[in-house]
């Protein structure tokens, strides 16, 4: 397995603006999160529903907290007047986190930029170094028992196994004949 590089930036372009020509386009650094800032983002979307299994339950929030903490700065973002919006960060309890007033500036792009960031932060099978014959080596986006997981879309799923959009095919189910 090869360890998480925390916050190690990566250049994102929302699919509306790509196009444009690239003088235009708003362009957004995510950052990998280390892992407090990664609980942070899962205590934000998951609460345990009476069973005890994790269920979604603050996406909206989660999204907010994704942005906060994996949104590392944006170049060429721009106001309804055309004037540069100034991307600014403060500090809270220990980490830089995005202001209210540059949240407030992308709001309409939240849940793209955070399903974008929690893509980001997922390590893909070349970076787990497993091999598919591993047994902790599982299809990318497809949590084990108990683990959290994403999709490739960033969204979490609601009993800990990974979500997708769209649904997998079905499995086919062997008949009782068995033929």
């Amino acid at each position: 397995m090869i360890a998480d590089r925390i916050g190690r930036t990566v250049d994102f372009v929302l699919p509306q603006d790509r196009a444009l020509p690239p003088e235009q386009q708003t362009v957004f650094q995510l950052q990998t999160l280390s892992a407090r800032n990664r609980a942070r983002v899962t205590d934000a979307m998951l609460g345990l529903d009476v069973t005890g299994q994790a269920t979604l339950t603050g996406a909206g929030t989660g999204c907010l907290v994704a942005c906060l903490y994996g949104l590392a700065g944006w170049r060429n973002l721009r106001d309804a007047a055309g004037n540069e919006v100034v991307f600014k960060m403060r500090r809270q309890g220990g980490a830089s986190i995005l202001t209210d007033e540059s949240l407030d500036a992308i709001s309409s792009v939240v849940q793209d930029l955070a399903r974008e960031i929690l893509r980001v932060n997922e390590l893909t099978e070349t970076d787990r170094g497993n091999s598919p014959s591993s047994p902790t080596s599982r299809p990318p986006g497809q949590a084990a028992p108990g683990e959290m997981g994403t999709s490739g879309n960033g969204s979490m799923s609601a009993h800990g196994a990974a979500a997708s959009s769209p649904s997998p095919a079905p499995q086919p189910v062997p008949s009782a004949g068995g033929s």
